[in-house]
Protein backbone atom coordinates (compact mmCIF):
# COMPACT_ATOMS: atom_id res chain seq x y z
CA UNK A 1 0.00 0.00 0.00
CA UNK A 2 1.35 3.61 -1.07
CA UNK A 3 2.08 5.99 1.44
CA UNK A 4 -0.49 8.91 0.90
CA UNK A 5 1.39 12.35 0.75
CA UNK A 6 -1.75 14.90 -0.37
CA UNK A 7 -5.55 14.20 0.86
CA UNK A 8 -8.18 16.39 0.27
CA UNK A 9 -11.46 16.19 1.24
CA UNK A 10 -14.78 18.78 0.55
CA UNK A 11 -12.69 21.63 -0.97
CA UNK A 12 -15.07 24.58 -1.90
CA UNK A 13 -13.99 27.95 -3.34
CA UNK A 14 -15.72 30.75 -5.20
CA UNK A 15 -14.43 33.97 -6.35
CA UNK A 16 -17.53 36.30 -5.39
CA UNK A 17 -20.74 34.87 -6.32
CA UNK A 18 -18.94 32.66 -8.71
CA UNK A 19 -18.02 28.93 -7.17
CA UNK A 20 -14.96 27.84 -8.77
CA UNK A 21 -14.83 23.98 -6.61
CA UNK A 22 -17.48 22.83 -5.20
CA UNK A 23 -16.60 19.69 -3.26
CA UNK A 24 -13.81 18.31 -4.87
CA UNK A 25 -12.27 15.82 -3.05
CA UNK A 26 -9.09 13.43 -3.85
CA UNK A 27 -6.31 11.47 -2.53
CA UNK A 28 -2.91 11.36 -4.24
CA UNK A 29 -0.40 8.75 -2.86
CA UNK A 30 3.76 9.03 -3.28
CA UNK A 31 4.86 8.05 -7.07
CA UNK A 32 1.34 8.90 -8.68
CA UNK A 33 1.43 12.12 -10.97
CA UNK A 34 -1.96 13.70 -11.01
CA UNK A 35 -3.03 16.59 -13.81
CA UNK A 36 -6.47 18.78 -13.23
CA UNK A 37 -8.13 20.04 -16.13
CA UNK A 38 -10.81 22.55 -15.76
CA UNK A 39 -12.55 25.19 -18.31
CA UNK A 40 -10.69 28.69 -18.20
CA UNK A 41 -13.51 31.07 -18.16
CA UNK A 42 -12.95 34.98 -18.61
CA UNK A 43 -15.43 37.67 -17.85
Amino acid sequence: MSETILEIKELKKSFGDNPILQGLSLEIKKGEVVVILGKLLSS
